[in-house]
């Protein structure tokens, strides 16, 4: 046994010394829905955008949410139909450029926003309510609604 205690001990120098040189590089940040997307400055009029699009069937529907908190951009994208379900980036990705389209303001009526709405996501015509939900950056907050069957559109302010 007292042949192995200098051996154990110069292995156990060995391993627990770093070279001089060496750098540890932090791991690459998490961009998944919980942790957000760092983007710096909201791209948008608004801090918080929801479209709700449901159909008949229970589970059948189209989701898209954006959410703007101190510096960090939080999607999700899904489509039941196009069996699609994204967070984070990828969702980011896929929505910046729809809701460029939308040009989403305080003035924007429910008549244009609805247009735009069915312009820019893939809204089929069989829908029962078509409902989008945003806060705007001064903390107003709106509700568009249009109905398939009464065929008429809402809009209500919150706040």
């Amino acid at each position: 046994m007292p042949k192995f205690l200098p051996l154990l001990f110069l292995l156990l120098v060995a391993t627990s010394c770093e070279g001089p040189n060496e750098t540890v590089n932090p791991p690459p940040p998490i961009t998944n829905e919980q942790e957000g997307i760092l983007v710096g400055q909201n791209p948008f009029h608004y801090s918080f955008f929801e479209l709700d699009v449901k159909y008949h069937g229970i589970d059948d529907k189209l989701l898209a949410q954006y959410r703007f908190i101190e510096d960090e951009v939080f999607a999700k994208y899904s489509d039941h139909d196009e069996n699609v379900d994204l967070d984070g980036e990828e969702a980011f990705q896929l929505l910046k450029p729809k809701l460029t389209a939308l040009s989403l303001t305080k003035e924007t009526s429910a008549n244009q926003l609805m247009t735009r709405l069915f312009e820019q996501f893939p809204i089929r015509n069989d829908f029962r309510l078509v409902e989008v939900k945003v806060r705007f950056m001064d903390g107003e907050e709106k509700v568009f609604k249009r109905f398939h069957d009464e065929a008429q559109e809402l809009y209500s302010k919150v706040k």
